[in-house]
């Protein structure tokens, strides 16, 4: 299994000089579920790279009750003792039918689809780590939101109803002129 888990941008503080979540390594269960890691008995290797300048991986072994990470866990040059952590999997089921795998966090024993690397795995709220979208401007927040309708509408290309192609297109175009509005203010343009 290669890159599980995300590792990106730089040690930035959000909300209130709290660090925001992607400046930990972040291990998903979901994707652990996807590559079949709970079905049987199994064993790998989890990668964070990403072009950063600091990487890191983690052996595991694990099965339905429990997944085992060992660590060596390097996040610079002088390296981090081997670490073993030991993380509970609970299941619940889904409406339709089939389960759905959680881990069960090592500090608050809560339920969490996605553990964060700092020194330890934890959750997010163990960590006390925000999400970057929390401490967004307004700006970027429309900025944010016009680039993801953006790649909706050019993934689902000639597949999606002209109805749907038309109103995802009405969207983008209002979003713009929020966007040329609010930079106009900024830069001090007249109306």
């Amino acid at each position: 299994m290669d890159s599980m888990g995300r590792r990106s941008g730089s040690n930035r503080r959000q909300g209130g000089g709290r660090l925001a979540t992607d400046v930990a390594l972040r291990l998903d269960v979901n994707e652990l579920w996807r590559s079949g890691c709970f079905r049987n008995p199994a064993a790998g290797t989890v990668h964070w790279h990403e072009g950063q300048p600091r990487e890191a991986s983690l052996s595991f072994f694990g099965d339905r009750e429990r997944i085992v990470l060992l660590s060596g866990l390097r996040l610079s040059d002088d390296g981090v003792p081997e670490a073993r952590y030991e993380i509970e999997i609970a299941w619940t089921a889904c409406h339709f039918g089939g389960l759905r795998p959680w881990f069960v966090c090592p500090a608050c024993d809560g339920r969490c689809g996605v553990l964060y690397g700092l020194g330890t795995f934890k959750c997010r709220r163990c960590h006390g780590l925000v999400y970057e979208s929390q401490s967004e401007t307004p700006f970027f927040r429309t900025l944010r939101k016009r680039q993801k309708l953006a790649a909706k509408l050019e993934k689902g290309g000639g597949s999606l109803r002209k109805g749907t192609r038309a109103a995802l297109a009405s969207r983008i175009d209002g979003l713009d002129a929020e966007i040329i509005a609010s930079a106009a203010v900024a830069l001090g343009w007249p109306d």
